[in-house]
């Protein structure tokens, strides 16, 4: 007899605080993020306004644009959790 599965995505919260794999996460993919732009010689125009992490699969996506939509198992993680030292887009010394 199969044992009935959930899909719904695990809590993401503790205590009160974003779960801090995520947090993980969404700074590893920003930083691999400015090391791709610093590497190609591309400019940062337009500055981040955080990461989307899905919270099942943990695949994240730099969000560039507060337009773009997020889907239900992806969870927005603002610039300011992820390099607080970059509150007025100075790039990574």
């Amino acid at each position: 007899m199969r044992e009935p599965t959930s899909t719904a995505a695990p809590d993401i919260s503790v205590g009160g605080n974003l779960y801090p794999v995520l947090i993980r996460i969404a700074r590893h993919t920003y930083h691999t993020y400015l090391d791709d732009l610093e590497r190609t010689g591309t400019d940062r125009r337009d500055r981040p306004i955080g990461v989307a992490v899905d919270r099942v699969s943990h695949r994240a996506t730099v969000i560039l644009q507060p337009t773009q939509p997020l889907l239900p198992q992806e969870y927005l993680v603002p610039l300011h959790l992820i390099d607080p030292n970059d509150l007025l887009g100075a790039t990574r010394p």
